[in-house]
């Protein structure tokens, strides 16, 4: 097992701080490896990991994808039956893991204008 090939969960409460302290501190004998402090969190499947509620600016990506997609399928000069049946099968995939660990603030849809 890797640092990065678990996550831990748990309620915000002082006993459960205990807990993941102490299966770290033990991680940490076991393995020799220990950890450093980041405000960055990254990504899980594409979406953000904020510790917070999300916001738009986090989502930046998503919108940057779909857009990426769709300019190069006008590129390409498809008609636009072509580009719209590209749109339905393809950009419907995009947000989906975003959409399902977290409710996307409403304002996101006006990002990309």
């Amino acid at each position: 097992m890797f640092a990065d090939d678990l996550l831990l969960f748990g309620e915000a409460t002082t006993e459960q701080i205990r807990c993941a302290n102490s299966i770290f501190e033990k991680f940490w004998r076991m393995s020799g490896q220990q950890f450093r402090e980041t405000n960055a969190l990254g990504k899980y499947l594409g979406v953000p990991l904020t510790g917070r509620a999300p916001r738009k600016q986090d989502y930046r990506c998503v919108i940057e994808q779909v857009c990426a997609k769709l300019s190069a399928w006008k590129a390409k000069h498809l008609s636009f039956a072509g580009r719209l049946t590209l749109a339905k099968s393809v950009l419907e995939d995009v947000p989906i893991y975003p959409m399902m660990t977290a409710v996307l603030p409403k304002t996101i849809k006006k990002m990309h204008r």
